[in-house]
């Protein structure tokens, strides 16, 4: 999903005068290349391409989402593959970079401290992943509503983290609050 709105961003960094026209299609075409390479499975083609466009995003003048959105996706590939000291520093620089953005508080930065927490949990640090999953949900119950399936899901995390350290009553009502918001969703549509 963001990477979604990272190649809609790159369009909008013609039309506001950031980037020419032709810059901007490149950037599109280098993130669907890589996305494609994922799709197939070539995480360390994908991986490259990434960290050319990080690069130049870093030599921008004004890299805004481009950047931080970029470093989550390539956090979330090193995740993958179960690297998970260069996925928590790809994704802590990336929360870092979200936040210095003027608002502070992004769907974008959600999304790269939800990662950063599953990081936290698959490396057995599950009180850092609750404390982090809990930001991620406070950002998205304030910019995306109480009924969001994005908000779900962090309930879900959040139910499972508690299950796993035995705190079955908190993980039931977390469970619950996710199940309420996924019940809502219109026939045919997917919670995640």
């Amino acid at each position: 999903m963001i990477l979604a709105r990272l190649i809609f961003a790159a369009g909008m960094l013609s039309d506001a005068g950031l980037a020419s026209p032709a810059a901007a299609e490149v950037h599109q075409n280098r993130l669907n290349e890589a996305l494609e390479l994922e799709d197939r499975g070539d995480l360390e083609g994908a991986k490259r391409i990434l960290r050319q466009i990080a690069e130049l995003a870093r030599q921008s003048q004004t890299p805004g989402i481009v950047l931080p959105a970029i470093l989550c996706k390539l956090g979330s590939l090193e995740q993958d593959q179960t690297h998970y000291l260069e996925a928590e520093r790809l994704y802590k620089h990336s929360v870092e970079l979200w936040r210095s953005l003027p608002g502070g508080r992004h769907i974008g930065l959600a999304q790269s401290l939800n990662n950063l927490a599953s990081v936290y949990y698959e490396t057995g640090r599950k009180a850092l992943a609750e404390d982090i999953c809990r930001q991620s949900l406070s950002i998205r119950l304030e910019l995306q509503g109480p009924r969001h399936p994005d908000v779900a899901l962090e309930y879900s995390n959040l139910a499972a983290n508690a299950y796993r350290q035995k705190r079955y009553k908190e993980a039931e009502s977390w469970a619950w609050k996710a199940v309420e918001i996924w019940d809502r969703l219109p026939p045919g549509s997917s919670p995640v």
